[in-house]
């Protein structure tokens, strides 16, 4: 993962953390789980663990090597605001951010709540840094089953969810 992207609104992706756990039904369709298991299978390092969450510190500083200016999806593979993940080492990723102000970064999580919880730690937000919540499957609120997360900039909705599959049909 790295310098260039197949996902079209990205330029760019880094994996500072890798894996995940599922916590919503949307989590059915994880794109991420099934990449890092072909990754794993072909023997790249950084999913050597498969999608069993793992952070990855000699991965910290890549964006700070890429001169050109762009996108950075942040975390494509995993969830930064994942409960497993230190405080520290999320200070450590927006350190990162901050020195690499040339960039522009995209955090997506689907735990805004621990996002929310850790705001007063995490004040000094990089300046170029986009954080949208995603949308979770709720069958009580909002259009078409979704109900926001605590908006930050703008919203995204995961493209790996069926909104007609929801309920796990």
């Amino acid at each position: 993962m790295g310098l260039g992207s197949g996902i079209e609104w990205t330029e760019s992706t880094w994996n500072p953390v890798t894996g995940c756990d599922k916590i919503s039904p949307g989590c059915k369709y994880c794109y991420a789980e099934r990449m890092a298991e072909r990754l794993q299978a072909m023997g790249q390092s950084n999913y050597r663990n498969g999608f069993e969450l793992t952070l990855q510190p000699r991965m910290l500083e890549l964006p700070l090597t890429w001169r050109k200016p762009q996108t950075i999806f942040v975390n494509s593979m995993s969830d930064m605001f994942h409960n497993d993940v230190p405080l520290s080492f999320i200070k450590e990723v927006f350190d990162v951010m901050r020195r690499a102000h040339w960039h522009r970064f995209q955090v997506l999580t689907k735990r805004a709540s621990r996002l929310a919880a850790l705001d007063k730690d995490l004040r000094r937000r990089p300046r170029f840094m986009e954080m949208p919540p995603i949308f979770s499957p709720s069958k009580t609120r909002g259009a078409r089953g979704y109900r926001p997360m605590k908006p930050f900039l703008y919203s995204w909705t995961a493209p790996n969810v069926d909104p007609e599959r929801l309920d796990g049909g």
